[in-house]
């Protein structure tokens, strides 16, 4: 009789059978036995025959059944892979489909919160507060299993912290203002006045684990080589701050000049300098192409979300294209209103010099083809009036399952807190500026 451990898969009985595709690309990479099979792990598999990690899941289930004991009093144990024990702490933990941002009227108007399976953008203006939403996002997320918890909670469960990966790209993390949003917004589970208060924090602090990250190449090594530490630490939220720091630092010398400004040397150096710029925007869209890709991978395959932070640029355009643009709503920087008790402000006027005829407008930085990549974009602006100079606002600039919007807010020793006008948030009405 032949045994389990050779059984070839080709002969697997009809109900547990693989699909021809899947038996061809198991026998090109050599695995034609249980024996072959069994020898790798699910993530192996997944890396190596370039499919997703429920097919292999529901592969390897099936092997496995069909050499497992069959005998009716015999209890059928099946090999726990690391990817069952992920899937199973989560159910365990009833995940949620959104991870609340911490300003209600957002999660509202988001249908949940944050979507998870997906990627989240943050971008605006430096000093608008997208590390501080980053911040008090990973707080929320980390203590997502003590908010969770109930009184039937054991004390060794209640203390238990869910893991956050943070990417900084810029040097800007600090972990003293992570303690402090973590104190002063949840100070019933993170107050240090109690024994366990205490140790949540120590649990949160070690739970959130920080990757520094200087190249776009390095970037890419790391996402590739982050799924084992995503199962191990059970990573319920990625983030990366910011996308936009590496391809300009990177590619600024190359890029930078791609509108054809400064002088050349002849028509022969001006033909050298545009075929380098198209080199290196090939070479940049390549790069962000591949970034996207393995972060819509992490948030899909283990069902977690990805915040990313993104810059913004001034373009230049002709002033008369500018304004044709605007009448035709392609640009949407003008006249756009802000609603406001007592407040009418007109937002985003172009800034056109009469002498050149040309316009500038503010957008997000990297393109269409990073525009394209995230499920989301949340937009976040200052609100330019006197009575209020801390006041912001996060727009939803792009989402499938939500409607247009914007909540205020404030950046306070919380963290990113809800402002209270006129009850949950403010409006706005004509016109907004494109994101891409």
């Amino acid at each position: 009789m032949t045994s389990t451990s050779t059984r070839t898969l080709h002969r697997l009985p009809p109900s547990l059978a693989l699909t021809p595709s899947q038996l061809s690309r198991l026998s090109a990479l050599s695995i034609q036995t249980t024996k072959d099979l069994f020898s790798r792990t699910e993530l192996e598999l997944v890396e190596l025959c370039d499919w997703d990690p429920a097919a292999v899941h529901n592969v390897v289930r099936r092997v496995a059944r069909w050499i497992a004991p069959a005998a009716a009093n015999v209890r059928i144990v099946l090999p726990l892979a690391v990817c069952d024990m992920y899937h199973a702490a989560d159910a365990n933990a009833a995940k949620p489909a959104f991870l609340k941002t911490g300003l209600d009227a957002l999660d509202e108007l988001l249908g949940g919160g944050l979507p998870c399976s997906t990627v989240t953008e943050i971008v605006g203006p430096s000093g608008c507060g997208k590390t501080q939403f980053c911040l008090t996002l990973t707080v929320l997320a980390a203590s997502t299993m003590l908010l969770q918890a109930t009184d039937a909670v054991s004390a060794e469960d209640v203390q238990e912290t869910s893991g956050v990966i943070y990417i900084d790209t810029e040097g800007v993390f600090s972990s003293q203002r992570l303690v402090e949003i973590a104190v002063t917004r949840l100070p019933h589970l993170f107050s240090p006045d109690t024994i366990r208060t205490r140790q949540n924090l120590q649990n949160l602090t070690e739970s959130v684990h920080i990757i520094p990250v200087q190249s776009s190449c390095e970037l890419i090594q790391r996402l590739e080589s982050m799924q084992t530490f995503i199962i191990i630490h059970r990573v319920r939220l990625i983030v990366l701050d910011s996308v936009a720091s590496l391809v300009r630092r990177e590619f600024s010398g190359d890029v930078g000049g791609e509108w054809g400004w400064g002088s050349g040397a002849g028509a022969g150096a001006s033909a050298d300098r545009n075929a380098d710029r198209r080199s290196a925007m090939g070479e940049r869209s390549e790069l962000l192409v591949r970034e996207a890709a393995m972060l819509k991978f992490l948030a899909e395959s283990f069902r977690i979300p990805v915040v990313v932070t993104n810059q913004v640029t001034t373009r230049i355009t002709d002033g008369a294209a500018k304004r044709a643009k605007m009448a035709e709503g392609e640009v949407g920087e003008g006249m756009g209103r802000l609603i406001l008790p007592g407040y009418d402000i007109i937002l985003h006027i172009p800034r056109i010099t009469a002498t050149t005829g040309t316009a500038s407008y503010v957008t997000a930085a990297l393109g269409n083809t990073w525009a394209h990549s995230v499920t989301t974009r949340l937009v976040v602006e200052y609100i330019p009036t006197l009575a209020t100079p801390s006041l912001r606002r996060v727009r939803v600039a792009k989402s499938p399952m939500a409607p247009r919007g914007s909540v205020a807010y404030r950046v306070e020793v919380q963290g990113v807190v809800q402002a209270e006008i006129e009850g949950d948030g403010v409006a706005v009405e004509g016109e907004e500026i494109r994101t891409r």
